[in-house]
């Protein structure tokens, strides 16, 4: 490096910077060019390396052009993977929501909590506004309608007797084929209907108890919801204002959506399933959200579950009021009667008569006892009774003179601790205590003049039969125990 000066040396530098940069910019389209200029030998070697270089450029470029293609399109994949991976997550969570819904469903205990608790699902759960249940009642035909049609039945095959239930044309010594069973039908929507709205979320709460009459009933009007009725199938109206029938919404039509299901009876030994039980009705009226098909999914996946726990707990109440009905009927007709030979007779002595009454306190207690356990003071569980309904019978009812009558024979009168004191009392009462006045004036009370008289058939609440088995047990024995009484103060 002796004798060579710095601007040789950076020269040199920068030479070789530079071959470095043509090595890599150029060399490789470069080197392959003339390569192909020695192969060909054109007469041009110059324009043929030029022509030759600009198809290489345009060949370079469709080649990273086609890499990014290929990654786009792989980015692209990559995002569709992931949105379907989103969607199937959001189905599983939707799914594993809903069958929560449905589980939480099928465990209330009452028809009140079972809609109620529909109403707030549905509205979580899908875009409505408003949430509303309206159920189907049978009405009476008009005035000089014809009647409401009867059900067909199907005719049994030739040789059938429905009678006998068994075929009476089988040859002797041969086997019967088995036995015919009428086919179940698919059960009919009353023509003299309406569907009436009984649950309704708390700002539509004017809606309970308005109703829908049936085209029969309403001189044919068409209607979107007896439509669903009687087509057995769900509606969704996208856009209220453009609905076929109109959509009329208590006198006025209202912007937004409307969906519609029919609450469906299961299969039975009768019919098959498909007996119109009420509608689920959802809206979006006066908001700015709209319904869609997905919204009217959520309404078909849980209807299944609703209807079966609403038949569920109609049947549940329907056991429980026959069970109330026949504990009455023992009640009155078994449990608190006396029997013959116990009943007072007028030549009785007074250790006779004490006898007999000690046997008539022993039936006294066990109508207390039953008072006691049926209609506590506070209900044992939803379905019990309570001493409180004893308030709400009508006044002039049948049951409200028994539970006046009660009120006199308790000596128990309304105020502040009327409950408390009712209990109280009717736990202590002895029927040795009664006196002639207190029987006359339960006697005027339960059977005031003009009225029909009380008996063990005539019928009221439950908790009024309770209490009316004590009533006649004491207007029956009553005038024997005051005898009692008198007997024994001259006695002494």
């Amino acid at each position: 490096m002796v004798g060579v000066s710095g601007v040789e040396i950076l020269s040199r530098l920068l030479n070789m910077a530079d071959a470095k940069y043509l090595q890599e910019a150029v060399g490789p389209a470069l080197t392959a060019g003339l390569a192909s200029v020695a192969a060909v030998q054109p007469e041009d070697p110059v324009d043929y390396l030029a022509h030759w270089l600009l198809k290489y450029l345009a060949v370079e470029e469709q080649k990273i052009l086609a890499v990014k293609a290929k990654e786009h399109a792989e980015r692209e994949k990559q995002n569709v993977e992931a949105d379907e991976q989103t969607k199937i997550h959001e189905q599983g969570d939707n799914a594993r929501r809903l069958h929560a819904c449905k589980e939480s469903l099928s465990k209330e205990t009452t028809v009140d909590k079972l809609y109620n608790s529909l109403i707030e699902t549905l509205r979580k759960e899908t875009e409505a506004e408003n949430v509303y249940v309206a159920l189907l009642e049978q009405r009476d035909a008009p005035e000089g309608a014809p009647p409401e049609a009867e059900e067909e039945a199907v005719p049994p095959p030739e040789g059938w007797s429905v009678e006998e239930g068994r075929w009476t044309n089988v040859p002797e010594g041969e086997e019967p084929p088995a036995p015919w069973v009428p086919p179940k039908i698919m059960p009919r929507v009353p023509t003299y209907c309406a569907l009436k709205y009984k649950y309704a979320n708390r700002e539509n709460a004017w809606l309970r108890g308005k109703e829908i009459l049936s085209p029969a009933l309403s001189k044919g009007l068409d209607t979107v919801c007896f439509h669903a009725v009687n087509e057995r199938k769900s509606i969704l109206v996208a856009n209220v204002l453009e609905s076929d029938p109109a959509l009329i919404f208590h006198g006025m039509p209202m912007p937004g959506s409307f969906a519609v299901c029919p609450l469906l009876a299961s299969e039975n030994d009768k019919y098959l399933e498909g007996q119109v039980l009420g509608l689920i009705c959802i809206d979006t009226l006066n908001s700015s959200a709209y319904l869609s098909e997905k919204d009217l999914d959520v309404l078909q996946d849980l209807r299944s579950t609703v209807s079966a726990t609403h038949e569920k707990l109609i049947r549940e109440a329907k056991e429980r009021l026959e069970e109330e009905q026949a504990a009455a009927s023992r009640l009155l007709n078994e449990e608190s009667v006396v029997p013959d030979e116990n009943k007072p007779a007028a030549e009785d002595g007074i250790d006779e008569l004490q006898t007999k009454l000690a046997f008539a306190n022993d039936l006294v207690k066990k109508v207390k006892d039953m008072i006691g356990e049926r209609m506590p003071v506070e209900r044992k569980d939803e379905h019990g009774h309570e001493l409180s309904e004893i308030t709400t019978f009508e006044e002039g009812s049948v049951a409200h003179r028994v539970v006046a009558c009660v009120e006199s024979l308790v000596k128990v009168s309304q105020g502040d601790s009327y409950l408390s004191d009712m209990a109280d009392a009717l736990s202590k009462f002895d029927l040795l205590g009664v006196d002639q006045e207190l029987l006359d004036e339960c006697r005027a009370k339960l059977n005031p003049e003009g009225q029909e008289p009380v008996t063990k058939e005539t019928e009221m609440p439950f908790t009024a039969k309770l209490l009316v088995a004590l009533v006649l047990i004491v207007l029956e024995l009553g005038d024997a125990a005051v005898k009692v009484m008198g007997l024994c103060s001259a006695r002494r």
